[in-house]
């Protein structure tokens, strides 16, 4: 989904997992109002939305 959004580019948090990271992407508060107007995902903030993706990342290893 962070990718169909257009990925993240994001000077404030700066490791944001390689995968997410597009360099025309969008700061990680506009993913984060996309998301919660999808609705679909439960309600992020920036901080748990990072969390999230990180947890992502290690799963997948």
């Amino acid at each position: 989904m962070i990718l169909w959004l257009g990925g993240i580019r994001d000077k404030d948090w700066e490791s944001i997992p390689r995968w997410a990271r597009r360099k025309n992407g969008h700061t990680l508060s506009e993913i984060v109002d996309e998301l919660n107007d999808i609705g679909t995902f439960g309600h992020y903030d920036e901080s748990s939305l990072y969390d999230a993706l990180w947890d992502h990342t290690l799963a997948l290893r």
